[in-house]
């Protein structure tokens, strides 16, 4: 198949960021967005350096076009790859109409080595949230379940070798002023913070300038939410901060984003 419109192709050193075309996906397909996507996955290796075999669906939403957008999840050693997803778009004509993404190339000279679950890392989960706790300047509980991930600088521009870390992401106090999550990621080798990311914004105060549902409606912003998997933000968020202990991560996620956007304009 080719696709019926001259392809756009965004490249990012030495991976695709961006594709658009309208690729119709054979009948002989299976009719759902995540076989069609791997469909096309499997037949871009080459262009985009990266192995199908390397992705694993964890999502799939609606479209603002009324077509579907299954996102998969970058994985190394058995470890989802820290900052790794791409997403392919099927528009309602059964094409694939766009991809997108950030994740790392694959390099056939460096082997992958055993799955990280059976080799033993000195730092604990329990110990990689005592060292996140100890980052946090006005944080609480810990929000969710801790994940092993791998981490490569080359996807964050940070210093170092890659290696298994643990994410660990931290809420603010109830009494703080704050409205943020921050998220520290830990080395589970050393115990060193590879990354800590703090969404504190001035002039956010609880309640005071920023309106979820003005936010949540505004066009470009509400697609972050919608492209994260998160049918109704409101429902894990209002303005003063998540509505429960241990909210949905892409609704931290996008509920940062979402302040980001806010505070840059």
């Amino acid at each position: 198949a080719e696709s019926e419109i001259v392809p756009s192709v965004d490249v990012d050193g030495a991976t695709v960021s961006g594709i658009s075309l309208a690729l119709p996906v054979p009948p002989s397909v299976p009719d759902t967005p995540v076989d069609r996507a791997s469909w096309f996955l499997d037949g871009q290796e080459a262009l985009l350096n990266l192995e199908s075999s390397r992705l694993a669906p964890v999502r799939v939403v609606k479209s603002d076009s009324g077509g579907e957008i299954a996102t998969f999840q970058q994985v190394h050693r058995g470890l989802p790859v820290y900052l790794s997803e791409v997403q392919v778009q099927i528009d309602p004509d059964n094409r694939v109409g766009a991809f997108s993404g950030s994740y790392l190339p694959d390099e056939p000279e460096s082997p992958d080595g055993p799955p990280m679950n059976q080799i033993y890392l000195p730092v604990s989960k329990d110990l990689a949230v005592l060292t996140a706790t100890a980052m946090g300047e006005d944080t609480g509980e810990v929000a969710g379940e801790p994940e092993l991930v791998w981490f490569d600088p080359v996807l964050t521009d940070d210093g170092g070798d890659p290696g298994p870390a643990w994410r660990v992401a931290l809420l603010a106090r109830p009494s703080s002023q704050s409205n943020g999550v921050e998220e520290v990621v830990v080395d589970a080798r050393t115990g060193v913070v590879r990354r800590f990311v703090s969404d504190e914004r001035a002039g956010d105060r609880r309640g005071e300038d920023f309106d979820i549902t003005s936010a949540d409606d505004a066009g470009d912003s509400y697609k972050t939410c919608y492209h994260l998997g998160l049918d109704n933000l409101r429902e894990e968020y209002d303005e003063n901060g998540p509505l429960r202990s241990s909210p949905h991560p892409d609704a931290t996620a996008a509920s940062t984003a979402l302040h980001d956007t806010y505070h840059y304009f």
